[in-house]
């Protein structure tokens, strides 16, 4: 029960929670209670100051020579990672009893952050027309209404900047005979003219240069009855997946979906279940541990087509998976709920951060042919300097709560690891210079940096802002991390700056 769940955190943070109180610090892993200070030897040992850090452009944390790169677009389609949305037309919750609603700016929404790959239910109309189809979850009712198909091409039309790369629409096909097949295709043909990319032709573009597929529009679709319109404007199958071992017949134009819940006895099987383990050595589907050389034969099904990893049914709230799992078997495709903040999203948005946000990434050069044995490794060491306030930020009177830094290093075929800061106070002796224990085993280019500020509490710990980086892209030396606000513990965590240091030691393969 509820009451059953805070009983058990709260006797868990107990001892930490009272250490804090008693000993004024001390959150953590591997730590004892530790005052902050109000002055930094990592500040002094460097030749640094606050105000350098917190004013100077040349201490931001993020390298944009690193991230604001051009993209590479003389790869074939299945040889990207694809920013995508999962059910884009819901709002909330996915049905009205857990907060959701149907809404067609949230298709607006998404694609001016970057997503490159949306996703409609669509219905034959009701009453029933020649001219229109409809889109939404489940049922009318359970959704919350419905969206009329052309206004919601229209909204995606409107979206899409000039010269973008290409939009992939996936579609659950839930028409009832073929003339609403017919429908289908009249819209979409009506809305896309000649930017549509039909299926004559489709598998010889497909394996082509991305950058050929610039401004086209590819529907992704089962046409299990085959009609006859409707397959003529499907570029991307979508078939029933038969396991890496099986692709014969398989060509780039068949792409497969796969539940996030169902990775390990899917697109891993052949690894078996000693192969797939959580961080408890437990063989688990949610917190698998996949190296690159385990997860060959994915790698390699999912360098020729399109792979679309999508949340499980019981995701009813909009609850997202971590990509990270999709990405670790080269799946091109993994769609998330975008309005479900949280860190799968902060982990989403800082990868496809990259190239001005264009909603395309190359995959690691591991999964791409000719197919490195393994990839590049390093090891990752974290030192948290202090949390100051912003520059141009008021300043505010101490706060007497205690406060900690979690550090966490997210990577595809490594275990994440964590590590908490000594706990202080915001605006008095903010510094805590904790070196935490480094993390092993990295992989650069499919890993993360997340920092989070949170309160500490009798029932744990509250989040209070955070901040996610592509670990290639953090500048190296003592930097500035700005916190986003998560809007808790009644403190404006945009008007903090942490000040920290990420070094890497990398170990070639």
């Amino acid at each position: 029960t509820v009451i059953e769940g805070w009983f058990a955190s709260t006797l868990v943070a107990l001892p930490r929670w009272m250490g804090n109180c008693f000993a004024s610090g001390g959150a953590g892993v591997g730590y004892a209670a530790a005052e902050g200070k109000s002055e930094s030897a990592t500040l002094s040992e460097a030749g640094l100051t606050v105000d350098d850090l917190r004013h100077a452009p040349e201490y931001a944390a993020l390298n944009s020579e690193a991230i604001d790169t051009e993209l590479d677009t003389t790869q074939p389609l299945a040889h990207y990672l694809i920013s995508s949305s999962h059910n884009t037309y819901m709002k909330g919750g996915q049905f009205t009893f857990t907060g959701g609603d149907v809404d067609h700016t949230m298709y607006a929404t998404v694609i001016e952050g970057g997503c490159r790959c949306v996703e409609i239910d669509v219905y034959d109309a009701t009453p029933a027309s020649s001219d229109d189809c409809e889109v939404y979850h489940g049922n009318e009712t359970l959704s919350g209404g419905s969206l009329s198909l052309r206004t919601v091409m229209a909204t995606i039309a409107g979206a899409l900047p000039a010269n973008h790369l290409p939009l992939i629409i996936n579609c659950e096909n839930h028409l009832d005979g073929e003339a609403g097949g017919d429908t289908f295709a009249k819209v979409v043909r009506s809305q896309w003219g000649e930017k549509l990319l039909l299926a004559e032709g489709a598998a010889a573009a497909l394996t082509g240069p991305l950058e050929e597929l610039r401004g086209r529009v590819l529907i992704r679709m089962k046409n299990k009855d085959a009609w006859p319109q409707l397959g003529a404007i499907i570029a991307l199958q979508n078939s029933t997946f038969r396991g890496c071992d099986n692709p014969a017949g398989y060509g780039p134009c068949n792409t497969s979906s796969i539940s996030e819940d169902k990775l390990g006895k899917k697109l891993f099987r052949e690894l078996g279940e000693d192969s797939i383990r959580d961080s408890h050595g437990e063989a688990d589907d949610d917190d698998k541990l996949i190296s690159p050389a385990e997860a060959a034969a994915a790698i390699k099904y999912n360098a020729e087509r399109v792979t679309r990893v999508y949340p499980r049914a019981l995701a009813v709230r909009s609850q997202n998976y971590s990509p990270l799992k999709a990405w670790e078997g080269g799946c091109g495709v993994a769609a998330l709920n975008w309005q479900a903040a949280g860190e799968p999203m902060d982990v989403n948005g800082a990868l496809f951060a990259r190239h001005r946000s264009c909603g395309y990434v190359l995959k690691p050069q591991y999964q791409l042919p000719p197919f490195a044995p393994a990839a590049p490794t390093c090891t990752v060491r974290v030192t948290v300097v202090g949390v100051v306030a912003a520059a141009g930020a008021t300043p505010k009177p101490p706060v007497r709560k205690l406060f900690f830094v979690r550090a966490r290093v997210l990577s595809a075929h490594a275990h994440a690891f964590e590590a908490d800061s000594p706990a202080f106070r915001l605006g008095n002796a903010p510094f805590v210079d904790a070196v935490l224990p480094a993390a092993a085993g990295v992989t650069p280019m499919l890993s993360f940096v997340r920092f989070e500020l949170r309160q500490d509490t009798l029932a744990g710990s509250t989040l209070v802002g955070s901040c996610t980086h592509w670990l290639p892209g953090i500048k190296q030396g003592v930097r500035r991390f700005a916190f986003v606000d998560k809007s808790a513990a009644n403190i404006d965590a945009a008007e903090y700056v942490l000040l920290a240091s990420v070094a890497l030691d990398v170990v070639k393969a």
